[in-house]
C-alpha cells in the first residue's frame, strides 16, 4: 500500500471552461490567450534560464473570475528551438517553471 497520493495532471491545448471544471480534481497546464486579463499577486525573482517570469495571478475578467476565483500560476518561457515566447497557466504550484514548459511541450507524447 502506497502512502504517496496519486496526482492527475491534464495538459490541455486551449484555455477553456473544461480546464476550470477539472481544476478541483486535477492539475492542469494550458497556454494563455493573448487577451488574458489578470492582476499579479506575487512573483519570483530568481528564474532559471529561458524562464522570463513566474508569478501568481488573479484573473480579472468578469466571467473568468466567476469560473476560477482562486489564484493561478503564470509562467512565461522562451523557447530557443522555435525562437518564440510561450505563456502558460497552471494550478500546479509545486513544480518548477521548467517542468511546466516541458509538460506542455511533451503533451502529445503520452
Amino acid at each position: 500500500m502506497s502512502l504517496v497520493p496519486t496526482i492527475s495532471l491534464t495538459v490541455l491545448t486551449t484555455t477553456s471552461r473544461c480546464c476550470i471544471e477539472l481544476s478541483d480534481r486535477c492539475l492542469f497546464v494550458v497556454r494563455a490567450k493573448k487577451n488574458l486579463q489578470y492582476k499579479p499577486i506575487k512573483w519570483k525573482r530568481r528564474m532559471p534560464k529561458n524562464v522570463l517570469s513566474d508569478m501568481a495571478i488573479g484573473v480579472t475578467g468578469f466571467y473568468p473570475k466567476q469560473y476560477y476565483p482562486e489564484p493561478l500560476r503564470l509562467v512565461r518561457y522562451w523557447d530557443e528551438e522555435q525562437n518564440r515566447e510561450f505563456v502558460f497557466l497552471t494550478n500546479a504550484t509545486h513544480i518548477s517553471p521548467l517542468q511546466v514548459a516541458e509538460l506542455y511541450k511533451n503533451r502529445c507524447n503520452n
